[in-house]
């Protein structure tokens, strides 16, 4: 650790003596001291691969992308790095470790990750996997982290959790063993943005142990206005933390973005230690139920709400709207159902899509195969029956059509309504949700080795799921929002077969989609009083769009790619950008009506 050059770059204008600097530069080699090598660990090694597949997918790092390794090891990130044909550079105190990975041929360098000897913008990627925690002054050390970063750069930051079996925090020479809360806001203030994180879990000999995943990019806005003194703007969240949903997805994102140009506070990551339900300042909430029930006892000055409601409008749903100054609605057709039972104080807010992941795929081989998709919780709304049923008949036609389904559902309750299907048998028995879906299969006639059933998978894991199908099926009987997953499939540049009402119809036209237009009502009751008003697609017109575009291949083709130029337009920055300017938090750009 070279301190003596590294601490004059740190040497401040006024405030601190050459007294101070140098018990500092003594404190560090004292530090420096407490370091030891970092032998390979099977498990640890198989993470490390893992999260390097996730990190090169998800930012599509080319072969020319210049990689940092810091608290590289015995190189088994560079190990990795180097099978993909990718180049890095390591670095570490440990000279031990710096002779192992020198013996591999790798390009190592003896550099405190405090401070980075590298000039500004040198690299594409800063690979941090358990190394922060090391620092007396993650801060700084973030910091540094974003200097030598290229403008669109990004960081992978693993740190483990505090309060485990494994007591991070009592190790010798870990210094910084914070909540996942602390490691969010000091990588905003160090100039990032926070794209996805995560929590892995692993059993040790001395019990469970974690560890944060932070997928972060260089945010030069972020990096700005972390500091709100001029503007005070702040604006609290009360949406949802789910990793597996909707509503998770929509969260994120929209808490992304908004970071970008305000203060904002997570009443659900973060809950406030005062017991007022009273916060200082606008609120956005979700709204939980169909008579615009708030998700949570928060109320902001003023609130604002965003509902998906489905079912018809209950009784007090008037009245609830007054909590609200506007009702964000996830589709025109939400809107409109608010509007006839007098609610008018609404806006639509289409949700977006992550364009940097999901993205047109290259054209899937020709294998001899047919693949269709189906995703969403299974649900009497969603119209996985219809699917099933279309399934049954199409397997009979053709013995090249593959079913792969997304349709875990955590919500038992929720599926019970499946069983006024008219169009299968709906029974679930077995211990896990595989055993369940094959139970079904085989009561309803259909031959399991042609369908695929996949259970809870990671958001960033989808697009390469989409890639290897040929269609998506979404007969759904009514959406409230725009339909996240069919939208995400779209961008993807793959075809899908939608029904034309409620909210797709804010998304799919018949020039980028091929649409199931025979419609009848479909309406369910609960003590003799409508709940639900949506629409019955047709069996034969959903079989027969699905053998249109079996046999209309490069038609089907160019309908993705038309698709996939649409959702350009629906991105997050978009939604947030509008959510702001109706909450007053940025310069309008365009009217409160617009779609």
């Amino acid at each position: 650790m070279n301190n003596d050059k590294s601490l004059e770059d740190l040497r401040p204008q006024r405030g601190v003596s050459e007294e101070s600097l140098q018990r500092f530069t003594e404190f560090l080699g004292a530090v420096t001291l407490q370091t030891y090598p970092e032998v390979e660990s099977i498990v640890h090694t198989s993470i490390t691969r893992e999260q390097l597949q996730r990190v090169i997918q998800r930012f599509a790092l080319s072969l020319n992308a210049e990689i940092l390794d810091v608290g590289c090891g015995q190189g088994p990130a560079l190990d990795a790095l180097r099978e993909m044909g990718l180049r890095a550079t390591g670095i570490s105190i440990n000279e031990e470790d710096l002779s192992v990975c020198r013996g591999k041929g790798h390009d190592v360098r003896n550099m405190d990750q405090s401070f980075l000897e590298f000039p500004p913008a040198s690299f594409d990627l800063v690979w941090a996997r358990h190394c922060v925690e090391h620092s007396i002054m993650p801060f700084f050390t973030l910091s540094g982290f974003k200097r030598v970063l290229k403008p669109r750069g990004h960081l992978y930051l693993e740190v483990p959790a505090p309060g485990t079996a494994c007591r991070h925090e009592e190790n010798l020479n870990h210094y910084s063993v914070l909540t996942k809360n602390s490691w969010r806001s000091l990588l905003l203030r160090s100039g990032f943005t926070v794209e996805a994180e995560d929590t892995v879990g692993l059993a040790t000999p001395a019990g469970p142990d974690e560890y944060y995943i932070f997928l972060c990019a260089v945010n030069e806005k972020a990096h700005r206005d972390f500091r709100k003194e001029e503007s005070h703007e702040t604006l609290f969240l009360s949406l949802s933390d789910s990793q597996n949903t909707g509503w998770g997805v929509c969260a994120r994102n929209l808490r992304r973005e908004f970071e970008q140009n305000v203060v904002v506070v997570d009443l659900v990551a973060t809950p406030p230690a005062a017991r007022s339900t009273n916060v200082p300042g606008p609120l956005l909430t979700a709204i939980g139920d169909r008579n615009l029930v708030p998700v949570t006892a928060y109320r902001g000055s003023p609130t604002f709400g965003y509902t998906f409601v489905e079912n018809t409008l209950g009784d007090h749903a008037p009245e609830n709207s007054r909590i609200y100054e506007r009702i964000f609605c996830g589709s025109s057709w939400c809107r409109d159902r608010l509007d006839e039972a007098g609610i008018h104080n609404v806006d639509v807010l289409i949700q977006g899509v992550d364009t940097t992941l999901f993205r047109p795929a290259t054209p899937r081989p020709d294998d001899g195969m047919f693949i269709m998709f189906s995703g969403g919780k299974l649900e009497y709304r969603k119209g996985q029956d219809l699917v099933l049923k279309a399934l049954r008949i199409l397997q009979e036609r053709y013995n090249n059509i593959v079913l792969i389904n997304a349709w875990r559902n955590v919500w038992p309750e929720t599926m019970k309504v499946m069983k006024v299907s008219p169009h299968i048998t709906f029974d679930l028995q077995g211990d896990t949700w595989s055993d369940q879906m094959e139970h079904l299969y085989r009561l309803n006639g259909i031959d399991g080795r042609r369908v695929l059933t996949l259970d809870l998978m990671a958001h960033e894991s989808l697009p390469q799921l989409y890639g290897r199908t040929d269609l998506a099926l979404f007969p759904n009987r009514c959406e409230g929002g725009t339909n996240l997953v069919m939208m995400e499939y779209m961008a993807c540049g793959r075809p899908v077969i939608a029904t034309n009402f409620s909210g797709h119809q804010d998304i799919v036209n018949e020039n980028n989609a091929l649409l199931l237009n025979h419609l009848t009502p479909c309406r369910l009751f609960q003590a003799e009083k409508m709940i639900a008003d949506w629409r019955e697609p047709s069996i034969d017109e959903l079989v027969a769009q699905v053998e249109f575009a079996y046999h209309h291949r490069d038609a089907l083709r160019e309908l993705g790619l038309r698709g996939a130029a649409d959702m350009q337009q629906f991105t997050w920055s978009n939604t947030a950008e509008k959510a702001l300017a109706v909450m007053g938090l940025a310069e309008k750009s365009y009217g409160t009506d617009r779609a």
